[in-house]
């Protein structure tokens, strides 16, 4: 195949020789996909659209819930 006189580049894949090897499409598909992905996060933490998630969305309005053992009554013996 004739050498491209624009690019140098044959259609073999192989890099001119002297320059560095080409990246691969997956490298720079994988890179463009998590770059989008950690900017939605971004944007969603930033903006709050994400709702108000975390721990503290299950409990209820002003309740702590205690960390101490719960007394807990024992039957009581009636057969005195």
């Amino acid at each position: 195949m004739a050498r491209d006189p624009l690019t140098g580049d044959d259609g073999e894949g192989v890099s001119p020789p002297g320059t560095p090897p080409r990246v691969p499409r997956w490298v720079k598909v994988s890179a463009i996909v998590a770059g989008t992905l950690i900017l939605l996060v971004v944007i969603v933490l930033v903006t709050g659209l994400g709702g108000d998630h975390g721990p503290g969305r299950h409990l209820g309005a002003g309740h702590t819930p205690s960390t101490g053992v719960l007394a807990v009554p024992l039957p009581s013996d009636d057969r005195r």
